[in-house]
């Protein structure tokens, strides 16, 4: 299993007034949702590489920076094609506040268009902790979710393998704990 950082922004861009709404819907909907939101639905393109780098490539003809449209497509074909079921998301809030939402992924991508006016790219989740501080993490896991410049990313992506073997149980630990902390003091 993996761990994967899910921002409801894109990272470096000042988020709508509307980022919070997008983290609200999240957690309410049981989804996790990728910030492309002008990219139409993929579904017809799902297992053609060159096909969704097209669809993005017509979608940001302004291309603002060299590579940004393959560097957002690769973020996407992640999300589609690399994160499985039961993975872990953390969802931290912005701005960042030290709280953080974890989920585990319950299915496939799907593009949906009964949660806004446009359509969404979304996978469901079931919210394990909707609020936790992220000081409760180990230093590795605290810093990939406050230094990482990705949308969408595995959490300390590019430590050796060993050592993101340990991550995704680490954070079942940590969100166990502090769900039955919060328990048995309620």
């Amino acid at each position: 299993m993996t761990a994967y950082l899910v921002r409801a922004h894109k990272h470096g861009v000042e988020p709508p007034g509307d980022y919070a709404d997008r983290e609200q819907l999240m957690l309410e909907k049981g989804v996790v949702i990728m910030p492309f939101d002008q990219v139409p639905d993929l579904s017809d393109v799902l297992d053609d590489e060159d096909r969704m780098k097209r669809r993005f490539a017509v979608t940001y003809h302004w291309e603002p920076k060299p590579n940004t449209t393959d560097y957002w497509m690769w973020q996407m074909w992640h999300f589609i094609h690399q994160m499985g079921i039961k993975d872990l998301v953390v969802l931290p809030f912005y701005p960042f506040n030290d709280k953080a939402a974890v989920g585990e992924v319950t299915g496939p991508y799907q593009y949906r268009t009964d949660l806004t006016e446009s359509g969404l790219h979304t996978r469901p989740v079931k919210w394990l902790c909707k609020e936790i501080p992220i000081g409760e993490f180990a230093d590795i896991v605290r810093e990939s979710l406050e230094k990482a410049v990705m949308d969408f990313c595995r959490i300390a992506g590019e430590t050796p393998l060993e050592v993101r073997a340990k991550i995704e149980p680490h954070i079942r630990e940590v969100v166990a704990k502090w769900l039955a902390e919060r328990e048995a003091g309620s």
